[in-house]
């Protein structure tokens, strides 16, 4: 092949090689443009397939922290009903325990109170008796009070005995002296004149300041009288109307005087 002919070859070549490159540039193009696209895609996807992979992974935290929300919640709940239940049974003992003290306090008090009464029923008290000032003991003044009881009742024989027994069992009383005054009116009851005189004198004796003096000498005038001594009863009278002027007992001679004194025509 000459020359020209290569070279005519050639530049024909060269012109075919040329119009193929521009009729196929938009070929390439497209298929430069697909491949980008399709690179998107993938790329999309897989930034669709990383998000929601995030996404469920923090799904899945959060509801492992609401479970754990959910379950501290319901143990507190259930601590909260503890506590209530325990508050309840706690202000159930309390009551309990609050009456039982109440109780205690009450049967305290009726215990000490009961105590106390028995306590001063056994401690002497001050008294005055008679003018004479001391102390008394509760049992002490039952027994003489006792014993006035019978005189009150008529029973003389009695009151005699409960009070001969109550001198020799208190001997140091503040109520001897007024034992021994009812002894004698006792004594005169029975009609024992002669001992009722001799109760009464001693008591007069041993008890000269006694406002029973009055009550004791009309007492012996009374036996001297009723004993059928007439001149020693007008002679007792006759003093307790002048000792003991403006009293009953001196009121009472008067008349028992003027009763037995025989009248002057």
């Amino acid at each position: 092949m000459s020359s020209n002919a290569v070279h005519k070859w050639s530049v024909a070549t060269l012109a075919a090689w040329l119009l193929l490159a521009a009729s196929s540039a938009p070929a390439f193009a497209g298929i430069l443009e697909d491949d980008e696209a399709r690179k998107a895609i993938l790329d999309l996807r897989k930034e669709v397939r990383d998000g929601r992979e995030q996404l469920n992974r923090e799904l899945r935290e959060a509801n492992a922290r609401l479970d754990t929300a959910q379950r501290s919640q319901l143990e507190l709940v259930n601590t909260i009903e503890r506590l209530r239940e325990e508050a309840a049974k706690l202000r159930g003992q309390v009551e309990v325990l609050s009456n039982e003290l109440a109780g205690q306090q009450k049967r305290s008090r009726e215990l000490y109170g009961d105590l106390d009464a028995r306590v001063k029923s056994l401690e002497p008290r001050k008294a005055s008796v008679d003018g004479r000032q001391g102390a008394v003991e509760r049992s002490e003044e039952q027994a003489f009070n006792s014993a006035l009881e019978l005189f009150r009742s008529g029973d003389m024989r009695g009151t005699i005995a409960s009070l001969t027994t109550f001198q020799k069992m208190y001997p140091q009383s503040i109520l001897g002296p007024s034992s021994q005054f009812w002894i004698g009116a006792a004594q005169y009851g029975i009609k024992d004149y002669k001992a009722s005189i001799a109760t009464l004198t001693k008591f007069i004796e041993s008890n000269p300041d006694s406002p029973r003096l009055a009550d004791a000498w009309l007492t012996i005038g009374n036996a001297q009288l009723d004993s059928g001594d007439r001149r020693a009863a007008n002679r007792t009278f006759g003093k307790v109307v002048t000792d003991f002027p403006g009293t009953p007992a001196a009121e009472t001679a008067r008349e028992r005087v003027a009763a037995t004194t025989p009248s002057k025509r």
